[in-house]
């Protein structure tokens, strides 16, 4: 899920691989092997790439959302808590244990992009396009 919106935003935007990991000090290889699902993608580093392809998560559905990719903690804790769900059921929907799960929406803990769409999956997030508010 993540690195298909990722790749799709790529193409939409005329980046590649070579130009996206030179500007953000990325190793193309392990992008690559990101890219086509070999590897996961270091929190820091996913952010970073969201980041420069203007991407954040946001509820399923939605068109575009003006939260930034680095309070991603933020839009699971949020869910978590609109939702009225328990870390609990968290766990159980993404397999995910929760003392991580706790540690990721606190931001104490950073995971992997696998992690990560597990997370997304289990509370209804999906990539959506990120545009500032002025």
């Amino acid at each position: 899920m993540i690195r298909e919106r990722i790749y799709q935003q790529m193409l939409k935007r005329g980046v590649n691989q070579t130009t996206l990991c030179n500007d953000l000090c990325l190793q193309v290889s392990n992008f690559n092997a990101f890219i086509r699902g070999n590897r996961s993608m270091p929190f820091k580093d996913l952010v970073a790439v969201m980041k420069y392809l203007r991407l954040s998560v946001a509820p399923k559905g939605t068109e575009f959302t003006s939260t930034p990719p680095e309070n991603i903690n933020e839009i699971f804790r949020n869910r978590i808590k609109q939702g009225g769900l328990k870390l609990v059921e968290v766990e159980a929907a993404s397999g995910i244990n929760r003392t991580s799960i706790s540690s990721i929406i606190t931001g104490k803990h950073v995971t992997s992009s696998r992690n990560l769409g597990k997370l997304m999956q289990a509370l209804g997030l999906e990539i959506v396009p990120f545009k500032a508010t002025v």
